[in-house]
């Protein structure tokens, strides 16, 4: 089932493993409110996998999500791998605190559209987002 690019503001899901940093990212694009709406935040890839599935179930699926590379339990490239099987109308872009070109390298075959590290400005982040939700790649 492909999704088109609608009106109104992109649907957004948070996958971090730490909190603050979670928080601190809903907290920003929350000032972005006319371009973004926050509709989920989990903290590792079962939880998201497990979000993922309600919402497909009440046909709420998120546009896009920010995903966190290192997280216990899965992390966010075997994560993107069952998001983009199961849900490949869902965009992913890899968040990671190291520039590590085997990792850029592992999301993009994993199906992530972009990729950013964490420190990036407001701007890029939301450039990124609007990017990658009209199907284009974005990788810094």
């Amino acid at each position: 089932m492909k999704k088109t690019v609608r009106d109104g503001p992109i649907h957004v899901m948070i996958v971090d493993d730490q909190l603050l940093f979670r928080r601190s990212l809903e907290h920003l694009l929350e000032l972005e409110a006319e371009r973004i709406r926050i509709v989920g935040t989990t903290s590792n890839g079962q939880e998201t996998l497990a979000t993922l599935e309600q919402q497909a179930y009440e046909g709420s699926l998120p546009d896009v999500v920010l995903m966190g590379v290192q997280m216990a339990d899965l992390n966010g490239i075997e994560t993107t791998t069952r998001i983009q099987a199961r849900w490949p109308q869902v965009q992913v872009v890899l968040l990671t605190t190291f520039d590590d070109e085997m990792a850029r390298t592992a999301g993009a075959m994993a199906g992530a559209k972009g990729y950013l590290l964490k420190d990036t400005s407001l701007d890029v982040l939301v450039s990124t987002i609007e990017s990658v939700y009209q199907k284009h790649l974005a990788y810094s």
